[in-house]
């Protein structure tokens, strides 16, 4: 069993809040018979943890939500990295806070109304000659771009509510 030396070191916090830290607490599992730590062989960076780290990109694209709010493995993801989301999902409790599920579901529906209006003044454009169409097409597509933007509130979600529209031309208004 590793040491739990980095469990003071400042450079290992995530910040996740009071329910993620509580949740997680000092259980750091590893894959089986992944290489792991100890205080004379230092070598974090071959440890294949189980949990999601919030500051790895990679990480952080193997959840996924849902219409309904609820976080879920990223589809396509290796059976490794599903296993990894699931136990994140399950320890963290993401899907278990109502509020949270509740915003989420509110984020996607909104999406979903930027897109149908995106996507209904786009269509009378393709006719041509509808300046007024093009300025409301122009509009909702900001709102998409707001939504899905690094800073938004929830911006994950909105992302994948576009992803999982599978719409080539959506996917890249938001890349």
């Amino acid at each position: 069993m590793p040491l739990q030396w980095l469990a003071f070191d400042y450079t290992n916090y995530r910040l996740c809040g009071n329910v993620g830290n509580r949740k997680k607490g000092g259980w750091f599992p590893l894959k089986d018979n992944s290489l792991y730590s100890t205080y004379d062989n230092q070598r974090e960076e071959s440890e294949d943890a189980y949990l999601l780290d919030p500051t790895d990109e990679d990480d952080v694209n193997l959840i996924a939500f849902d219409e309904t709010g609820n976080a879920i493995p990223a589809p396509k993801a290796s059976d490794w990295e599903r296993f990894r989301a699931e136990q994140t999902i399950e320890r963290l409790k993401l899907n278990e806070h109502a509020d949270l599920a509740e915003a989420r579901r509110k984020i996607w529906q909104k999406v979903c109304f930027e897109v149908e209006q995106y996507q209904k003044f786009k269509a009378r454009c393709n006719k041509g000659g509808n300046p007024g169409a093009r300025q409301k097409m122009k509009a909702h597509s900001q709102n998409i771009k707001k939504l899905t933007s690094f800073e938004a509130e929830l911006s994950s979600v909105a992302k994948w509510c576009i992803f999982f529209r599978e719409d080539a031309q959506l996917a890249r208004l938001v890349a």
